[in-house]
């Protein structure tokens, strides 16, 4: 008798399920194009080596993949778009405009379920922003993000915001060796404590690195951005990422996008600015304060010397005085712009 059964983890879609689908992706096409994004439509088999690219050891075992009997090649049905977008740009830049906004939907499979009752074969939508980069273009995507959730009825959703570079750098300044890199991203990935704890001691970088690594798993979820500055203050080499997500979130609040969930932010640099605007003004009620008290203690200074040039009517001698008490204000405030653009990317964009 034959079987009319499908494979585990797929699903028909009948009328009504089909319908609200193709709702939901008219609704994000809709937000997609808003922005400028143009839609693409690529195949659902990619030869293997594409697809590989960018996927651990894990997910590269969840690629359904075979031999194609015409060409012997081994190929793959998909399991994300974002690769097969990566090689369209590589193959065709002189196809795409630059820079290249582009948005796709489509179905994707996986070899295995990833959960148990959860279907292999999944809906995928989402936008690709190529040829640029910058906290510009990271905020842009955070929006449309958002706006894309608020569209389809999520706007309740909470956005986790990471940065790659944050952990690759405290890969890097444990000093793993090798032969241990994919086991760490690996679990990483799987958020395994125990497991980074094992391999930071066989790490040869610096103790405070090896010792904050398998912190590493938990910078997620509630109080994520209090544990990630303890992080950046063990592991320095964090800091510039921390930094780049900073900025993307500051421009991207600024252009309407609510609170955000982040995995990996850095407050104290956003913290400082204002520390160094009251520093800057503090300078200058020093300036003159100064003239006050060297004259009430009778403590020699530019301060007492000033008041006594204007006792004597020395004119040369104040108005070098004014002079100089004004080239240091300059200077001041000269410097607390220059530290603004240093601890803030946005402001030195801007």
């Amino acid at each position: 008798m034959l079987d009319l059964s499908l494979p585990t983890g797929l699903r028909d879609l009948l009328p009504d399920h089909s319908a609200h689908l193709a709702e939901l992706s008219g609704r994000l096409q809709q937000v997609f194009a808003s922005f400028g994004y143009r839609r693409l439509f690529l195949p659902t088999l990619e030869r293997l080596d594409v697809v590989e690219r960018g996927l651990s050891a894990a997910a590269l075992a969840d690629v359904m993949k075979f031999v194609e009997p015409g060409s012997g090649e081994v190929v793959a049905i998909r399991p994300d778009i974002t690769p097969q977008i990566a090689r369209l740009y590589a193959a065709r830049p002189d196809a795409l405009p630059s820079p290249a906004r582009l948005c796709y939907d489509g179905p994707v499979l996986r070899a295995r379920e990833a959960r148990a009752g959860r279907p292999r074969e999944v809906y995928q939508a989402g936008v690709e922003l190529l040829g640029v980069g910058g906290a510009r273009y990271d905020a842009e995507a955070l929006v449309v993000l958002a706006k894309a959730l608020a569209r389809v009825g999520l706007g309740e959703a909470v956005i986790e915001v990471g940065h790659a570079r944050f952990g690759a750098a405290a890969i890097e300044a444990a000093g793993l060796p090798k032969k241990a890199l994919a086991e760490a991203w690996d679990a990483l990935a799987r958020k395994d404590e125990g497991v980074l704890t094992a391999l930071a001691v066989r790490g040869r970088g610096a103790a405070s690195a090896r010792e904050a690594l398998p912190r590493l798993a938990g910078l997620y979820g509630d109080g994520a951005l209090q544990r990630a500055r303890a992080f950046a203050r063990l592991v320095p080499g964090c800091g510039p990422a921390l930094a780049e997500v900073e900025a993307a979130l500051k421009l991207a609040r600024r252009k309407g996008l609510g609170e955000v969930a982040v995995v990996l932010k850095h407050g104290l640099r956003n913290a400082l600015v204002p520390v160094i605007t009251m520093m800057g003004l503090q300078f200058g009620f020093l300036l003159g304060g100064s003239i006050v008290v060297e004259k009430v203690f009778n403590w020699p200074g530019m301060g007492r010397l000033l008041v006594d040039a204007v006792d004597m009517h020395d004119y040369p001698v104040i108005q070098a005085e004014v002079l100089l008490f004004s080239l240091e204000f300059i200077l001041i405030n000269l410097a607390v712009d220059v530290l603004y653009g240093a601890i803030n990317p946005v402001i030195r964009y801007e």
